[in-house]
């Protein structure tokens, strides 16, 4: 049986958005919310029961660059204009070919389920996608040497997403893009992703793939490692982490987390362990990188 890669990506955020609730996401409900027939509905129930076991194909992208910047939780319009200054003026002098957006460049405060940051938000959805745009544009604008623009999807673009679901879920397939479509994302040059990929040896994820619980982990790089088992990188965590295994065989993994670029003190996290950063990273011609994983102290990189 095979599944379309979108159908499958959407089947697993609704259910998990079912789950959340304490709801069972039945048959008749996937034929209304994705508009199949009695027999695809069967099928997609099947799936749902069976998807530990379910092959997909990863991306897998050839490096066609150099020289990599790594920005992973923005959350614009909530960034924080010292630290994000501070990275924008070490990127122009670095001068990347490649730039990998990790998740929550958005932050879409204003449809967030923590209530408090509700009553506290000014922006509404469609002016915090304008911000983005024009930060976008600028980063583009400001880098003109990028020949890989890479967006990955994290929990606060999906956000976006589950308010349609949620609210509307009857047109929601015909919004499916609308986040494509208004950051004008292909116009730009940006590809946008919603699963892990890998460039030469190294993974890249947000951070939130992996089963919910454990909140937030102390040692952040040893947890994705468990589900990884390979070179990589990932955000979500607002936090600066690096580690190195070394395998009995002698071969040796990195896994690194990248700080976020977001305010430090939102309503729902006035104490919290987050620190700013971004990275680079330069790819060998045989795959292999090097990374430096910077942190941002009051608008100093370290």
């Amino acid at each position: 049986m095979k599944i379309e890669k979108a159908i499958w990506i959407k089947l697993i955020e609704v259910e998990k958005q079912f789950r959340q609730r304490g709801e069972t996401l039945t048959r008749k409900k996937i034929i209304e919310l994705f508009n199949v027939s009695d027999p695809h509905a069967r099928q997609l129930i099947f799936a749902l029961k069976n998807k530990h076991i379910i092959a997909h194909t990863p991306t897998k992208i050839t490096p066609q660059a150099n020289k990599c910047l790594v920005i992973a939780d923005a959350h614009v319009p909530m960034h924080d204009i010292i630290a994000y200054s501070a990275m924008m003026e070490y990127a122009i002098v670095y001068d990347p070919d490649m730039l990998i957006l990790l998740g929550d460049f958005l932050d879409f405060k204003g449809i967030s389920f923590f209530r408090d940051s509700k009553k506290l938000n000014n922006y509404l959805p469609s002016e915090e996608i304008e911000t983005a745009k024009n930060e976008l544009i600028k980063l583009c604008e400001k880098l003109p040497n990028l020949k890989t623009k890479i967006y990955y999807e994290g929990n606060h673009e999906r956000r976006l997403q589950n308010y349609i679901l949620d609210n509307s879920p009857k047109i929601s397939d015909l919004l499916e893009n609308i986040l494509i479509e208004k950051l004008e994302l292909e116009k730009l040059g940006f590809e946008y992703i919603r699963e892990p990929f890998q460039i030469g040896d190294i993974w890249f994820l947000h951070g939130d793939e992996k089963p919910r619980g454990g909140g937030n982990p102390e040692y952040i790089t040893n947890v994705i490692f468990k589900y990884v088992l390979d070179n990589f990188m990932c955000g979500h965590y607002h936090r600066t982490q690096d580690k190195v295994w070394k395998r009995i065989d002698g071969n040796i993994f990195m896994g690194c987390c990248v700080g976020t670029l977001g305010q430090m003190n939102p309503s729902y996290a006035r104490l919290n362990r987050w620190n700013h950063g971004f990275a680079t990273i330069d790819f060998r011609d045989n795959g292999n990188f090097s990374i430096d994983n910077k942190k941002i102290f009051d608008g100093n990189i370290y």
